[in-house]
């Protein structure tokens, strides 16, 4: 099935050409509009949002439009004992990414900011995950970010040290049986890339 997953105020919008696919308590549209469908997402009642695309590809083209879109990457770190390095920023647990900056690769980009958020080097990408899109305010008008994430290893033992001018106030390993207290208090998109993993 072909279909687009973005995330708005965390929930679900969901971009496909599949007439029979639906989802229990979600608005349906038959068409694209933006506003509506940001509407729709932000109302309490709805769990996410379908559209209904004839073309997929020209609908999600014009769906991206009227944003400013972002490109960012990030990385899911394993190290030695089999844990992965989360961040807590603004109140969430997340994962390490960041912006793309001009004329950077996007796998140079993911590595960096996993260094700078966390204080951690000597990192190995083992291979590229699902990219994940959500959609925010942004400067007075609205933003479409992707961020490319990569499955990275990291054998270094030094102190993690979050960057604290990022809005991050802790860096922690944690083994796959403790994930509860990410799942717990994560971003949707997040919670949907770990679950490919487990």
């Amino acid at each position: 099935m072909q279909m687009y997953k973005v995330f708005i105020y965390d929930k679900p919008v969901y971009l496909t050409s599949d007439d029979y696919f639906e989802v229990k308590n979600c608005q349906q549209f038959y068409a694209v509009d933006v506003n509506k469908i940001i509407e729709a997402a932000e109302m309490e009642e709805n769990e996410g949002v379908v559209v209904y695309c004839e073309n997929l590809a020209l609908s999600f083209d014009l769906f991206l439009k009227p944003f400013e879109h972002i490109v960012a990457a990030g990385g899911v770190v394993e190290n030695d004992k089999k844990e992965w390095l989360f961040i807590h920023r603004l109140g969430k647990w997340d994962l390490p990414k960041g912006k793309l900056e001009l004329n950077e690769h996007i796998k140079e980009c993911a590595v960096r900011e996993v260094e700078e958020e966390c204080n951690v080097t000597q990192l190995e990408v083992m291979g590229q995950l699902a990219d994940t899109y959500h959609c925010y305010p942004y400067r007075g008008r609205w933003a479409f970010k992707t961020t490319h994430w990569y499955k990275m290893k990291s054998t270094v033992t030094q102190q993690l040290m979050p960057q604290t001018e990022e809005g991050i106030d802790q860096v922690i390993w944690l083994s796959k049986n403790d994930l509860s207290l990410v799942l717990k208090n994560t971003y949707s998109s997040i919670k949907e890339l770990l679950k490919t993993l487990l």
